[in-house]
């Protein structure tokens, strides 16, 4: 965990913003999520909102990128959901908001449901 905070850490220092940066930073958000790092989790998903949304614009594959994203932002707001803050939640929503194909997503949809169940403990409608 160590290791893979210094390779991140590493590749922001020496500015490589590549399709390598985000694989690195995505499989350290799924590690610390796994083994319950909040915060270590918080810190990756930052700099890959970063990544997917400003650095990695001029890659080829948009439909990659859109699935990338739409997974970030459907586990952060699951995520924030988990832990009952509404602002972030709301938040998020609002960037999905920026791009209608991302606030369509099937990822996104799923979670936006989810969040809405859990954060209103209606249940209900979310399993029917």
């Amino acid at each position: 965990n160590d290791q893979m905070k210094s390779i991140r850490q590493d590749l922001i220092i020496q500015n490589i913003r590549t399709l390598f940066t985000a694989r690195v930073y995505q499989w350290h958000a799924n590690q610390a999520l796994l083994n319950c790092d909040n915060f270590e989790y918080q810190q990756c998903t930052a700099q890959l909102k970063k990544l997917y949304n400003f650095d990695l614009k001029q890659i080829k594959s948009t439909f990659w990128l859109l699935n990338k994203r739409a997974e970030l932002y459907s586990k952060l707001l699951i995520f924030h959901a988990a832990h009952q803050n509404q602002t972030d939640c709301q938040q998020i929503i609002q960037e999905c908001c920026l791009d209608f194909r991302l606030l369509n997503h099937g990822l996104i949809k799923f979670a936006i449901n989810l969040m809405s169940a859990i954060l209103t403990t209606n249940y209900f409608n979310f399993l029917k």
